[in-house]
């Protein structure tokens, strides 16, 4: 039976066996017509308040509860929750994300994500801020497809929304324990205290701490973050919300290993869990990885929002600054990076939403983001035996202007119509030093870097677009919409180390079409919603590390023509009062239609692509008609949740859940090595819950038969040696005990 097959009989039959003493049980015991029922969530995602079913975009929501239930800590781990969401662990703090075949390998200070992540409704600037926030959470939204209109800014996959928990007008708190498996200790916590009939605050805390998961140490977590809230009601239809956080980030920082194949089969040499500084032999000829990487970064954020309630329409104004101070050695991408880097960002939206009443509903709004980002980055060139020295000097001043609008035609037809026009201006002052005859595993770098630059990049431009959506949605009955729309993203071009005139990229351009169906069945039982979608990506900008001149550098160019297009379905159902089973299923057809690029290393002859060897600008790579990055055809995820009514009240809650992708690429080099194998990883837990629901107990284990899953494959220095490649891993069997208290 293949993979696909062996999840859905597996689920299917465990679904069976549990479903009967559910039923009996609910025969038993009396029932709300709330218990029959499926909750209805409110969301933001189209910048206001509806109905999760009345949203008209493809749209996966955790509440924080789900997000305790499943161990979800870090966004680094949201794929736990939508297995369509592709997320991998990058150098340092950096993350990667791709979503529907649209990703961007960010990894230093030029680099733009493909996806926008939020916080509290504020765009996340640099790629390495991402940290720190995933506590005292109300819900995630994830959503997918281009974000263009509403959102704007770097979100052509997409965009994840975190919301925190706001302060309330009655006195309570929380708190969440864990402990297990490389001695993990994790803890959140929150109280909400009001102060008077109308201003309230709430304080919430996290720390965690554990070992790494590779034998050489890394791999491991150490943070400590915090969040205070307070929020002014001087008059019912007036808030002032002013929300203030940080986060200190320790440890060694991620890891990954060797994977290559033997015999022709794929393997890791020293175990999936042996460190690179534990695998010199790997390595050979050039220097072994350094067993002193660590993490040192610091997070602030202050953020204000103000919302007046007029008659007619709600007035929001969100204004933040944000910094960022990130100092780290990792070899996680298989060589030195040594980064020092401090990023602030101010940003400022305003907007007015109509109030929903009569045919008309609108949004208007503006906004203004100005970032600045100065860094150091010494990277090792293994084969030059040598290290790039890299001070950069760069920033983004952005401003935008953006509306839609729904027109219900009838009771049951609307139109919808959205515009965004963006304004993005560039600079960058970067100079680029080599240091020769210098090579780890742990070098003493110069103070100042000798000789004068390679490359010096001393640019500016600005891009202007205009983004829009137009689409319908129509009631078919009172729980069934129907949506369809065409929508467009824009992502600004950049710059990067280079020669003159080859050190700067376009802006990359994508066109969606979808068509989707959210349904309620069997009085709100039965919640199934699918979409398709068609996306026509134009000039997707690339990332990777190439040769130039004498520098190994981490490049971005734009790859021409890529073409996704796939359905993806979401289930949940209450088939019983304590019976609960969901589904998560996406196909995804993404194919480069137009990928050329120029090296002067090229990738062996064991890849997909063609080589034209022998031109001026080096070896003419060919991967057009291949699949995309981070891709798989399917990924399909299912939880199963059924639980007990003890005789004193309490509950027993059993969950199981799997996640199964099929095979992807995950290197632009398109080798047989850098495929990650299909693979299917399994969780469960068991919770203790009392009559009153505010406290549970929960043993838990993640990845239940330890599958070593690659995020990442990357070809190390010695590729053309021994075959050997660098595997970013997700995490390993971890198991504990869990506690939740609320009062």
């Amino acid at each position: 039976m293949s993979t696909p097959g062996l999840v859905h009989f597996s689920l299917g039959a465990l679904a069976i066996a549990l479903a009967s003493p559910a039923a009996a049980q609910s025969a038993d015991t009396p029932a709300t017509a709330e218990d029959e029922a499926l909750g209805d969530i409110v969301v933001t995602a189209q910048r206001k308040s509806e109905d999760l079913q009345k949203a008209a975009l493809a749209v996966t929501v955790a509440t924080g509860d789900d997000l305790i239930d499943k161990g979800v800590t870090s966004v680094q781990q949201l794929s736990d929750v939508t297995p369509s969401l592709e997320i991998s662990a990058a150098t340092g703090t950096y993350t990667w994300f791709s979503v529907r075949g649209v990703s961007n390998t960010g990894a230093n200070a030029f680099a733009d994500p493909a996806l926008a992540v939020n916080i509290d409704g504020v765009y996340l600037a640099a790629p390495a801020a991402i940290r720190g926030m995933m506590f005292d959470i109300e819900r995630v939204e994830v959503l997918k497809g281009p974000q263009g209109t509403l959102y704007g800014r770097n979100a052509t996959a997409g965009a994840i929304n975190i919301i925190s928990r706001k302060p309330t007008f009655e006195t309570s708190g929380n708190l969440t324990a864990e402990v297990g498996n490389h001695d993990s200790i994790f803890a959140q916590a929150a109280v909400n205290i009001p102060l008077s009939d109308k201003v309230a605050v709430r304080a919430a805390g996290m720390s965690s701490n554990r070992n790494g998961w590779f034998s050489d140490g890394s791999g491991d977590d150490e943070m400590v973050a915090g969040r205070v809230s307070l929020l002014f009601e001087p008059a019912q239809n007036l808030s002032l919300l002013l929300v203030g956080d940080f986060a200190n980030q320790g440890g060694r920082g991620g890891g990954s290993t060797i994977y290559k194949l033997c015999g022709g089969k794929p393997c890791y040499p020293g175990g999936a869990w042996a460190g690179l500084a534990d695998l010199s032999e790997e390595f050979s000829p050039y220097a072994a990885q350094t067993r002193n990487t660590y993490l040192d970064n610091a997070y602030r954020g202050l953020t204000g929002q103000l919302d007046f309630d007029a008659d007619f329409a709600t007035f929001t104004v969100i204004a933040s600054h944000r910094s960022a101070d990130v100092d780290y050695a990792s070899t996680t991408v298989g060589f030195l990076i040594n980064e020092q880097q401090q990023s602030e960002q101010t940003s400022i939206e305003a907007r007015l939403a109509s109030s929903g009443e009569g045919p008309l509903s609108w949004v208007l709004g503006g906004y203004y983001l100005k970032t600045k980002m100065d860094a150091r980055s010494r990277t090792e060139n293994a084969t030059g035996r040598s290290f790039g020295d890299q001070l950069t000097n760069t920033g983004t001043t952005t401003w935008a202007a953006f509306g839609q609008a729904t027109f219900a035609v009838t009771d049951r037809l609307r139109v919808v119509g959205g515009l965004r026009y963006t304004t993005e201006k560039k600079f960058s002052d970067t100079e680029r030093y080599n240091i020769p005859n210098l090579v780890g595993p742990d070098p003493i770098f110069p103070d100042i870097p000798p000789g004068a630059p390679i490359y010096d990049v001393d640019e500016s431009a600005r891009w202007n677009a205009v983004n829009w959506k137009a689409g319908i949605e129509y009631d078919i009955f009172d729980r069934s919409l129907f949506y369809a729309n065409v929508s467009t993203g824009f992502k600004a071009g950049g710059f990067f180390s280079g020669p003159p005139g080859g050190d700067t990229y376009d802006p990359e351009h994508l066109t969606a079409y979808v068509a989707g169906l959210k349904n309620r069945f069997f009085d709100n039982r039965l919640q199934l919603n699918a979409e398709l979608f068609y996306m026509d990506y134009r000039d997707q900008q690339i990332s990777y590390t190439k040769q130039v001149g004498t520098a190994s550098i981490f490049v971005t160019e734009n790859a021409g023509k890529l073409v996704s297009k796939g359905v993806e379905i979401e289930a949940d159902w209450l088939a019983a009062r304590h019976t609960r089973l969901s589904a998560q299923i996406q196909y995804l057809d993404a194919e480069y239609r137009d990928l050329v690029y120029f090296t002067p290393f090229p990738p062996p002859a064991s890849t997909a692509c063609a080589l034209t060897r022998g031109l001026p600008q080096g070896t003419e790579v060919d991967c057009s008609g291949l699949a995309a990055l981070q891709s798989p055809k399917w990924a399909i995820g299912g939880e199963i949740e059924q639980g007990i009514e003890l005789r004193d009240g309490a509950m027993l809650i059993g969950r199981v859940g799997a996640q199964y992708e099929s095979n992807r690429e995950t290197h632009v080099n398109y080798l047989p090595d850098t495929i990650a194998r299909a693979n299917t990883r399994w969780d469960a837990s068991l919770t203790w819950e009392a009559p009153d629901a505010n406290l549970r107990v929960s043993a838990f284990v993640k990845n239940l038969t330890n599958t070593a899953t690659p995020t990442y494959l990357r070809p190390s220095s010695t590729f053309n040696a021994n075959g050997a490649v660098i595997a970013v891993l997700q995490a390993p069997r971890t198991y504990g005990i869990r506690l939740n208290a609320n009062f």
